[in-house]
Formats: C-alpha cells, sequence, structure tokens
C-alpha cells in the first residue's frame, strides 16, 4: 500500500485543498541522517521479521484509543534501541529529537491554523499520545482535546 502521506496529499490535491507543512522536509531528513547509523541500520533489520506484527499491533491500538499499548509497543522499542548499543542518554535524545522538540516546534503553526478557521492535521501516531506529544501541549495552552474514533 501507498505511504499514507501520499495518500493524504493525493486526496487534498484533488480536493484543491492546500497542503501547509509544519516543518520542511529537510529537516526530516537532517534529523534520519543524524540518527541513521549502522546500529539503526541492523535492529530494522533484527526486526523486520516481527515488524509486519508489530504494525499491525500498533494500528489495532491506535483504532481503539489504546495509548497503554501505544506507549509499550513504544518501550519495546527502547529496549530493541538498548540491546542494540545504544545508550540511555542516546536514546532519550533521539526521543527528543524525533518527538518531543518536533512536537512543541509545531505548536506556534497548529495555533495559526487554528486562528484561521482550522484544517485537518496528520502526523504520525506518536505525536499524539503521551506526555509531551501534540494533544498534551495543546491541552496545557488551554484547547480541549477530544479523541475522534473512526
Amino acid at each position: 500500500t501507498p505511504p499514507m502521506d501520499k495518500v493524504l496529499a493525493e486526496r487534498a490535491r484533488r480536493a484543491h485543498k492546500p497542503l501547509i507543512f509544519l516543518e520542511p522536509a529537510a529537516h526530516q531528513l537532517a534529523l534520519l541522517g543524524k540518527w541513521m547509523d549502522l546500529r539503526a541500520l541492523k535492529m530494522m533489520l533484527d526486526e523486520l521479521p516481527a515488524a509486519e506484527h508489530r504494525v499491525g499491533e500498533m494500528l489495532a491500538a491506535y483504532v481503539a484509543g489504546d495509548e497503554r499499548v501505544l506507549l509499550a509497543i513504544n518501550d519495546g522499542e527502547r529496549a530493541q534501541a538498548l540491546a542494540h548499543g545504544y545508550t540511555e542518554a542516546e536514546y532519550a535524545q533521539e526521543m527528543n529529537d524525533l518527538l518531543y522538540d518536533r512536537n512543541a516546534a509545531w505548536i506556534p503553526a497548529l495555533e495559526r491554523l487554528h486562528a484561521e478557521g482550522g484544517g485537518f492535521v496528520a502526523v504520525g501516531a506518536l505525536h499524539l499520545i503521551g506526555p509531551r506529544s501534540v494533544l498534551d501541549l495543546l491541552a496545557r495552552k488551554g484547547y480541549q482535546v477530544t479523541r475522534l474514533t473512526p
């Protein structure tokens, strides 16, 4: 199946909706360049046999709104990173770089979008769960955050 971002971009194009990005693609590529090393590649290859099952678990948990299961899956990825030679400090920095710092950086853009009448926003599931998530940061700023189920 095609990646979700391509599917959503195509739907927006067909509906004549503008696309607004929360960050430049160059920023995402720089982060991938920073964290994609031999350890990461080995970890991905070692985990490949279980990846399809894990993606299914994540999808089921996300659709069910089961944040606890999503966080547990993320904790499992932490354990895998540590088993592949990452230190606790490196893993924490990677999470800051890939999730938490980006979440915080997106809030002003989301507030502008809201002030302009809103829109459809798509981000990865891990950006929406737990402390320091986009939803948590918006709620702390006084926004009412409500989960919608499919």
